[in-house]
């Protein structure tokens, strides 16, 4: 009965330090990885479908900037969050186009503190049907 005399009230002291130290953290990490995952599928859907608008339009560059509008509006985010990197054509005798937009992603999403960039690369290949722009 001696040996466990000291231990009395311990639990009130234990409690708060494992929802402080374990739980609370992996409700942050829970709330924020969706997150994550919603803005690179905003931009992956943005990056293809830059492509596709160029490779269609014959390199209008106005397609590729509605194309990437679009995909804001379609994901919810505001105008100009996601951003056009690059569109270049590819060392196959220009038979494909590779676009690449860049977005903003905050690191824990309910305090909007610190963020990191993500960049989404899509490659659209110019059907045979479409003249590849000169």
């Amino acid at each position: 009965m001696s040996d466990r005399a000291g231990e009395r009230g311990s639990a009130v002291i234990e409690l708060p330090m494992v929802l402080g130290f374990l739980i609370i953290p992996i409700a942050f990490v829970v709330l924020t990885i969706p997150t994550w995952l919603q803005d690179i599928h905003a931009a992956n859907d943005a990056a293809a479908e830059a492509g596709r608008a160029f490779v269609l339009s014959g390199g209008d560059g106005e397609a590729v900037d509605r194309a990437i509008q679009a995909a804001e509006l379609s994901h919810g985010r505001e105008s100009g969050s996601l951003a056009l990197s690059s569109v270049a054509p590819t060392a196959e005798l220009s038979s494909a186009v590779e676009v690449s937009v860049t977005v903003e992603v905050t690191a824990i999403a309910l305090f909007d503190f610190g963020s990191f960039s993500y960049t989404a690369t899509h490659t659209e290949r110019y059907p045979t049907y479409v003249r590849t722009p000169r």
